[in-house]
């Protein structure tokens, strides 16, 4: 990215308030300036680079951020949404005035955020201050066994031989055909008998 181009991106940035971004877009024109001398209308992209940037110092604010000591492990800091360096504790960062949000996170410890209040051309400082996340203890869970009824088995009803309609007709019914039985045994017997008696004379009839 060429001076000229990041004079462009910084003027673009002061119409739209963002006066912090600006700040450091002419900061950086200036620096890349001085790194090639060679650089086309080099005198007019200083001049205007220099006075943008001269212009914005009174009107944007910093931020000091101190941290504890030593740093605790996995430590990130943020300000107005922007990650903080590591290489910028404790030293101002630019920003653009008005209510700046600091947060800091750990690992181990609680989420940290303040709001720092700034005033354009001022310094504020803001210590973060991170508290131990405390380990819950494991909490029991006790189990109750669910007791379930016995299974109720139910016998078969007893029925008696004689309640039985079914085999009280089935035993009248060999009743009745025994005695049919019977009655054609004694008509064959009373057959012979007549058939004999025609032919051979019986002084005793036997029934």
């Amino acid at each position: 990215m060429t001076p000229s181009v990041r004079l462009f991106i910084a003027e673009e940035q002061e119409q739209l308030g963002r006066l912090a971004d600006a700040f450091g877009t002419a900061d950086l024109c200036l620096r890349d300036l001085d790194a090639n001398p060679g650089t086309r209308n080099r005198e007019v992209v200083q001049q205007r680079c220099h006075a943008l940037h001269v212009g914005l110092r009174a009107r944007v604010g910093q931020v000091v951020v101190v941290v504890p000591s030593p740093t605790p492990p996995e430590l990130r800091v943020t300000v107005a949404g922007d990650p903080l360096n590591p290489a910028l504790y404790g030293a101002p960062m630019i920003v653009s005035p008005g209510e700046v949000p600091v947060t800091a996170t750990a690992a181990g410890s609680l989420s940290w955020r303040a709001t720092v209040r700034v005033a354009p051309g001022a310094t504020e400082s803001v210590r973060v201050e991170l508290a131990r996340a405390s380990v819950a203890a494991p909490v029991g869970v006790s189990v109750t066994p669910v007791s379930r009824p016995a299974p109720v088995v139910t016998s078969p009803p007893v029925v008696e031989p004689g309640a039985t309609p079914g085999r009280t007709q089935r035993t009248l019914g060999w009743v009745a055909a025994g005695g049919a039985v019977a009655f054609l045994a004694g008509g064959v017997v009373a057959s012979v008998v007549q058939d004999g008696e025609s032919a051979i004379s019986w002084t005793t009839v036997v029934a």
